[in-house]
């Protein structure tokens, strides 16, 4: 019974741990997955300029200022390469996850346009 006491305690905090350690995995995993932990190379500033002006622009404004998103200026010195990944293939706030499909060229040229926007 000891034990029970034990597991008593802990069942108390059982009932939330469980939730708290669905949550956590899934973040985990998503963190830990291969494509969205690593920035993709070998694309080119001017493909993702291309990108951005079909998919940024109207939220983050003309020249990536911001508007009714923020301004993109330093965006990669402040998140890292990956965090970026992560920002374009899961979303954020109210932005949509609008590199959720798109190849690694695609990701590569992007964080490479968005480096250049200071």
């Amino acid at each position: 019974m000891k034990g029970d006491g034990k597991g008593d305690a802990a069942g108390g905090g059982g009932t939330s741990t469980p939730a708290t350690e669905e949550k956590k995995p899934e973040g985990g995993e998503a963190d830990k997955g291969g494509a969205s932990a690593t920035a993709p190379t070998g694309g080119t500033a001017e493909e993702g300029k291309t990108m951005a002006s079909s998919q940024c622009l109207s939220c983050h404004g003309q020249n990536l200022e911001g508007g009714i998103g923020p301004s993109l200026a330093g965006v990669v010195d402040r998140l890292k390469p990956e965090g970026v990944v992560e920002v374009l293939k899961n979303g954020r706030g109210g932005m949509p996850p609008l590199g959720a499909g798109w190849s690694d060229q695609q990701m590569s040229s992007m964080i490479e346009y968005l480096t250049t926007v200071k």
